[in-house]
């Protein structure tokens, strides 16, 4: 956000919620699933980061 008004959104689905007990998964495979999120969540701000960026002049 900036002054009040939304930028971008980002989505990203917990599908391990879901199977979650069907697997009978533990503490382990959901922290991992929590790291996936957040590695996709830092990967999109790091793209969005470069593509604000002005190209630089070829010298």
């Amino acid at each position: 956000m900036r002054d009040g008004k939304v930028l971008k959104r980002y989505h990203y689905e917990n599908y391990m919620a879901k199977y979650a007990w069907l697997l009978d998964l533990g503490v382990p495979e959901r922290e991992e699933n929590i790291r996936r999120v957040a590695r996709a969540f830092a990967r999109d701000m790091q793209a969005a980061n470069q593509a604000s960026k002005p190209l630089e002049a070829q010298r």
